[in-house]
C-alpha cells in the first residue's frame, strides 16, 4: 500500500502525544528534566507547523523487551526531531549536555535514537507503504562550556551524518537557534 498522505502527518499520528513538543511560533523548546543539568532548555526556530518533535528519552522506548543489566539498549538522546525543509526531509537527533562531551556517552544515546527510528521506519514501510530511506540524518549535542568565551552560537561545522561525529554546539540556556544552521544548510 502507497500512501498520498504527507510522511510527517503519519508520524505525528503515530508518536505518543504525551511525547510530543509542541511547535509554537515556528519553534519547538527542546528541554532537559534532569535537575542536575546547567543546559536546561534550547528553542530550535525555523520549523513548520508538519514538524514533529518528541523526548524520546522519556518514550520508554525498550519497554520491558531488553534485560536492565544490559545498559546500552536503554540510553535514549533527549529529542527526536522530524522535519521537511525545503524539498528534503530530515531526521535530527539532539542531545542536551553540560559541557563538551568526552566520555563517549553522548554517542550511545545517539545511537539509540537511530535504531529505535530505523525501527520506525520499519514500521512505517510495512503498514503505511511509506519509504524513508532518502530521508536525512543529522545529529547535534548541545552544549554550555563555561569555560569557552561566547560570542555568538559557537558551532563546530562538520558533516553531523554520524552519530559518532555528532555537530557541537555551544550555547546559553534558552537560546534561539536556526533550524537551517544545525542541519548546515543556507540560512
Amino acid at each position: 500500500m502507497v500512501t498520498s498522505v504527507s510522511p510527517l502527518a503519519v508520524i505525528n499520528q503515530v508518536i505518543n502525544p504525551d511525547i510530543r513538543y509542541t511547535i509554537k511560533n515556528s519553534s519547538v523548546l527542546i528541554k532537559e528534566t534532569d535537575k542536575s543539568a546547567i543546559l536546561r532548555k534550547v528553542e530550535i526556530t525555523g520549523v513548520d507547523s508538519n514538524t514533529v518533535a518528541f523526548e524520546f528519552d522519556k518514550s520508554g522506548h525498550t519497554g520491558k523487551a531488553f534485560n536492565s543489566t544490559h545498559k546500552k539498549v536503554h540510553k535514549a538522546c533527549d529529542a527526536i526531531i522530524f522535519c521537511q525543509l525545503d524539498d528534503e526531509y530530515f531526521i535530527l537527533f539532539c542531545e542536551l549536555k553540560t559541557s563538551v562531551p568526552s566520555d563517549g556517552k553522548h554517542v550511545v544515546q545517539l545511537r539509540s535514537g537511530l535504531c529505535w527510528v530505523q525501527y520506525l521506519q520499519a514500521i512505517l514501510n510495512e503498514f503505511e507503504g511509506i519509504d524513508m530511506s532518502n530521508w536525512q540524518y543529522r545529529y547535534v549535542v548541545f552544549h554550555k562550556n563555561q569555560y569557552i568565551p561566547k560570542t555568538s552560537t559557537n558551532i563546530v561545522p562538520i558533516a553531523n551524518q554520524k552519530p559518532n561525529a555528532p555537530l557541537l554546539c555551544q550555547v546559553d540556556n534558552g537560546e534561539r537557534v536556526p533550524l537551517r544552521k544545525l542541519l548546515q544548510q543556507p540560512l
